[in-house]
């Protein structure tokens, strides 16, 4: 039985371990490209991550200030499970939020409003796509939601970085390199 952490084996090849995105931070935009939902992922597969979105026109009386949609949250991901040579189908065995998502408070002239994570909403069905995942077999709806839209998908055409995507919420996280997770968290 393989050790968590070791490479999992199929055949000759060596697939997809935890170790392989240890320290890398995954990024999904909001709407207009404002806003991410950042999600820092360890070498066990557990993370952690953060959202913040404010919006200053949503005002009332004891918060002239505008409110904040926020939510903290950590988590750990099953051993992830090959699809084909470039693609793991992921499940998330955990996930806890620093706030009971839908409580809120009034502080400082603002309203702070704790939400699910933009992208994490529905966690039916999530997938990894390693380095070399060539666009042509991509979702059109992960493209475009890492902003590949405009990208020509010619034959030689790969992903050149990792990234997970929410099926479902039609999502995707891009990489955006190493990020420390003190760095993420959302005040």
């Amino acid at each position: 039985k393989p050790v968590e952490g070791d490479s999992i084996s199929y055949g000759d090849e060596v697939s997809f371990v935890w170790k392989d995105i240890e320290g890398l931070c995954f990024q999904c935009s909001g709407l207009n490209g404002d806003y991410p939902t950042w999600l820092y992922v360890s070498s066990d597969g557990s993370f952690t991550g953060g959202y913040k979105e404010l919006y200053p026109e949503d005002t009332g009386e004891n918060y002239p200030d505008g409110t904040i949609y926020l939510c903290n949250f950590d988590g750990k991901f099953a051993e992830p499970k090959k699809i084909n040579s470039y693609t793991y189908s992921l499940e998330v065995s955990t996930m806890t939020y620093e706030e009971h998502i839908g409580s809120h408070i009034k502080k400082d002239d603002l309203y702070y409003y704790y939400v699910p994570p933009m992208g994490l909403y529905d966690l039916e069905e999530l997938v990894l796509y390693t380095p070399g995942a060539p666009l042509r077999e991509l979702p059109v709806a992960f493209l475009e939601s890492v902003g590949y839209q405009a990208l020509s998908l010619e034959k030689d055409a790969t992903l050149p970085f990792y990234a997970i995507y929410n099926v479902k919420e039609e999502k995707g996280f891009l990489n955006c390199g190493t990020v420390a997770p003190e760095e993420i968290f959302v005040d």
